[in-house]
Order: C-alpha cells, then structure tokens, then sequence
C-alpha cells in the first residue's frame, strides 16, 4: 500500500482516502463506503517480497482473518466494530472496521511524568473493564492488552474509551498458545507475567493489564518500569510496587489505599488479584471516590475465559 493507491476500490465498493497508518503485520486505511456512504477503516495483510515476506503475510493473513471473527463475535460500544471482510484480488485480506474517533491511550502517556484526572482515568478504566468483560463472554482473552490498544476521544462530559487492535486476542481455553513472538514478549510492565513463564492466560491477566494502565494514568509511568523488558518482568515477578508520586492527581488521603488496590490487582499470582475488570474499575472507584462497603461482586466471570480464575 502506497500513496497511489489513494482512489483505489477495495472489495469492489471501499474507496481509499488516506492512509492512517502501517505496522510490520498489516497498513490501516480510511475509505469511503461508496454503497452506504460514510467513512471506514482497512486493515490490510500485505504481502513483502520473497519468500519469507509471504509466509509473514500468510501468517499476517491467518491473525487479521482471526481478529475479524473474534469481533464479529463481540457486541460492545467498547470495543471497535467489524463491519466487513474479505480477499481483494488486489490487495488481499482485508477487514474491514468502523473509524474510531480520539488519540491512542499510549499517545496521551508518551511523557514520563504525564498524568490523567481521576474522572477521565476512572472513566477509561470503567470503558475498558467493560470491553474487556465483553471480550471474555465471548470466549477470548485480550493477553497483551497496553496503552496503544485503547482509544481515547473527549466528549462534552468527559472522556470515552473504546479497544481496538485485537489482533492478539487468542480464546479462553485456558491452555497456553505461545507461537507469536509478540504474545511471548508481550509489552513489558504491562503483559501478565505468567505469560511470561508460558503459563495460560486467563481473566485475570487482562485484570493485571487493566491495573497496569491504571497505574500509568495516576503515576505517570508504568508499574515496575525498567530500561529492559527483561528487567521489567524481573520486577514483575517480584512484584513490588512503589509508591505513587506526588504528582499524581490522587488526593494525599487517597493513595494509600489506591495504591494498595492496585498492588493487588498487579500480584505475581493471578488468584491474589480481582476476579474480573469491572470489578476492579468498581473497586478503583469506590477507593478515589465512593468510600462506602464494597457491594462488588468479585466472583469469576462464567464461561470459557473465566476458566482458571479461582
């Protein structure tokens, strides 16, 4: 995909726009729909030269044709909306999704140092947690869920987030698929660590991820930062959690038990933290605003992902 193909048809009714971006697996494009009208975006599988450049499309290919049946299955304003696929005689696999507004969540943290206000990092741990408890009613579990899957748009009374780029969703068999090297790095201080040690992901490692993000929006930093994603999982593993800075935007009679929520919800061991996301965006809640009992329900989300949750 280059910017030639700016006013090519895709799929034989999707006129390409622009382009809004390009990774190593696949190029997002923005089209219009020239039969419904409207503006969409395409994740595009294509092809390098050679042979090795097509068995890493053939795999491309393989996760993009995944990732559209994974959200063909979800039904959540949380989660970004698959609206078509198909091979294009062109271009090839093609998935076709709506354009989600806002700026990615990782965008927004790219300063060390930089901060959210509690509303806005309650409501965008609020809107994963629920995309994320979509993703496992459906079977799947996010594994590597970070900052750069999560967008985020302003609104008139506050934020919105939605998920996008499930390409590394996997089901929630329990067992552990460990064949993409990116599933097996993961993004350091964010992916759960027993990922890790090749143990399998459940609802809980989504848990750790939620919590890791929420820690970067009230800290300004990740959780267990280091120079390495080896020194990272180290501290991981360790799991020893500092403190919150005093920059954070946590009132001072706050922090404490923030922080130790969120040390919970970022243990080694996945049985110590929360059941479910939502259950821990409630708990995050009532920690930097409702004081009142905790009438959450923290037990294990049924079905398929929830299996291993104890």
């Amino acid at each position: 995909m280059s910017p030639n193909s700016i006013g090519a048809v895709i799929l034989g009714r999707y006129r390409v726009t622009g382009i809004l971006g390009a990774g190593g697996q696949c190029t997002v494009v923005l089209a219009r729909d020239e039969i419904r009208g409207g503006q969409v975006a395409i994740k595009i599988s294509g092809a390098d030269a050679g042979s090795a450049g097509l068995r890493r499309d053939a795999s491309a290919k393989a996760r993009l044709r995944l990732e559209g049946e994974i959200l063909a299955a979800i039904a959540s304003p949380y989660v970004v909306k698959a609206l078509d696929s198909g091979d294009d005689p062109v271009f090839g696999f093609c998935l076709v999704e709506e354009v989600v507004r806002g700026v990615p969540l990782s965008r927004q943290l790219v300063r060390p140092g930089t901060v959210m206000e509690v509303e806005d990092a309650l409501a965008i741990v609020d809107h994963v947690a629920r995309g994320l408890e979509a993703v496992h009613v459906a079977g799947f579990i996010m594994r590597d869920l970070s900052p750069s899957q999560v967008m985020v748009e302003a609104v008139r009374d506050g934020v919105k987030a939605k998920l996008i780029d499930l390409a590394l969703v996997r089901p929630g068999s329990g067992e552990s698929v460990m064949t993409d090297p990116r599933l097996l790095a993961g993004t350091p201080g964010f992916t759960a660590p027993e990922l890790a040690l090749g143990e399998p992901a459940t609802t809980r490692s989504d848990v750790y991820s939620l919590a890791a993000i929420a820690w970067s929006m009230l800290a300004g930093d990740r959780p267990f930062s280091a120079h390495s994603g080896e020194a990272a999982v180290a501290l991981q593993l360790a799991g020893v959690l500092g403190e919150l800075p005093d920059s954070t935007p946590v009132p001072k009679q706050r922090r404490a038990p923030v922080r130790d929520l969120l040390a919970e919800a970022l243990s080694p061991n996945p049985s110590h933290r929360p059941a479910t996301p939502t259950a821990l965006a409630g708990r995050l809640r009532q920690a930097l605003i409702d004081h009142r009992p905790s009438t959450i329900d923290l037990r294990p989300s049924s079905g398929p992902a929830g299996k291993g949750a104890k």
